[in-house]
């Protein structure tokens, strides 16, 4: 099928009252449209967006980017298209070159590509599918396309075919941050990447150069997930034990204690990986990545559950998500809050109220702690259909409305 780009995409559109409101009809004739995964540039001028949306029945997945991104109240621009495949498909949360020139993804087209005709791209020869009839049931394992794009550009290069293991690739965005995103090294030369070895049900971490492709075998990886420092030669990754990390210019490697680690869904690190937070169940556990020191950060009495959380760039801060239901009426007050913790003082206070209009999914702080983002998704409460994002004064920046005839799989669903 093909996908047709109007003009409106990428513009900066006009507010409405003190929010945009973005017709998915309009903006991409698109039935609806969810945000999965937010991925920023060091400088915190940009941010890389992949969503969900449906066109014709057929969903969609796309890559693109934010430019300078507001704060508080001002409205956000929809993101710049950069690249989509079909529902089958599969694109990662990107990571960001340090310097800002490329980002590096992983990339499946699927059985079927729905790329819009816009974006320079080309089917990767050999590429198979192994999803089953009706594309409701995910494979055991894929061979994807390793993408380095160059943002001023846009132009693509595919480096490498990996193997991954699309478990969840559809589902929530929690499950979309546990597919592995590739890193980069601290002078923007070298991407990391992962791919499972079939015989051993394992991965491991390779590197390939973008100057003279050369490529090295580095270490195995509990589940592929890697996280590289931003201005220091070091990686991260998660072992059955804990955290490894291992120092790419002298080939040497440690591994942190934190059985946590390994099956959690969330994991964060600060920019230069001297500190890592882990979201274990009803706490947080805090581990000093030179030291080895860990703390248990328990959840709030008030506090039912806690849904994500991000480290500040110098590990000085974390922040929290939290879902705080009102003991009485339901429907007084604000049912998630964004707290922050002071690591140094363990003093937390709360940011901002979201407002009570649906279910938070997503926490994104840039790396100058600027811009701290929610996005929401709109249930019965809200009188409409679709999806928000809620600024850091809890004000909303952006309001994707969904018409009300609507119906596919990314439909949203009201929170029981």
């Amino acid at each position: 099928m093909q996908c047709n780009r109007v003009s409106a995409i990428g513009k900066m559109f006009q507010p409405s009252r003190s929010i945009v409101i973005l017709s998915l009809v309009a903006v991409w004739a698109c039935s609806s449209c969810e945000p999965k995964g937010l991925a920023w540039a060091l400088a915190s001028d940009r941010a890389a967006v992949v969503w969900v949306g449906t066109t014709g029945g057929k969903t969609v997945i796309m890559l693109g980017i934010v430019e300078n991104p507001p704060q508080h109240d001002v409205p956000m621009p929809f993101p710049i298209l950069l690249d989509a495949v079909g529902g089958d498909g599969l694109i990662s949360i990107p990571a960001w070159s340090p310097d800002g020139m490329h980002l590096a993804y992983y990339r499946y087209r699927g059985p079927e590509a729905c790329v819009p005709n816009n974006i320079a791209t080309q089917r990767c020869d050999g590429t198979k599918s192994t999803v089953a009839p009706g594309g409701d049931r995910a494979p055991s394992s894929l061979d994807a396309e390793l993408v380095v794009l160059r943002t001023d550009t846009r132009e693509q290069r595919v480096l490498e075919r990996v193997r991954l293991t699309p478990s969840g690739r559809h589902g929530s965005a929690v499950s979309l941050r546990q597919i592995p995103s590739p890193a980069w090294s601290e002078d923007s030369q070298r991407v990391f990447y992962s791919s499972l070895n079939e015989e051993t049900k394992e991965y491991y971490i390779k590197s390939i150069s973008l100057g003279d492709m050369t490529r090295k075998t580095i270490m195995p990886s509990s589940n592929g997930r890697i996280w590289g420092a931003a201005r220091q030669s070091t990686l991260a990754t998660l072992s059955h034990s804990g955290i490894v990390l291992y120092e790419t210019k002298t080939g040497t490697q440690r591994c942190v204690t934190c059985p946590e680690a390994a099956g959690a869904e969330i994991v964060a690190f600060d920019s230069d990986l001297s500190t890592g937070a882990i979201l274990s169940g009803r706490s947080i556990i805090l581990v000093g990545l030179a030291t080895g020191e860990r703390r248990c950060i328990p959840n709030g009495d008030d506090v039912g559950s806690m849904l994500d959380i991000a480290l500040s760039h110098n590990g000085n801060r974390l922040y929290c998500l939290v879902h705080t239901p009102p003991l009485v009426d339901r429907n007084r007050g604000s049912a998630y809050q964004v707290r922050v913790a002071d690591m140094q003082t363990d003093k937390t206070v709360t940011l901002f109220n979201c407002p009570d209009v649906g279910r938070a999914s997503i926490l994104s702080v840039s790396p100058d702690e600027k811009r701290v983002f929610i996005v929401m998704q709109y249930d019965s409460r809200a009188g409409k259909r679709g999806f928000c994002l809620v600024g850091d004064s809890g004000g909303t920046l952006v309001e994707i409305a969904i018409p009300s005839t609507c119906a596919g799989p990314y439909a949203p669903q009201a929170e029981p």
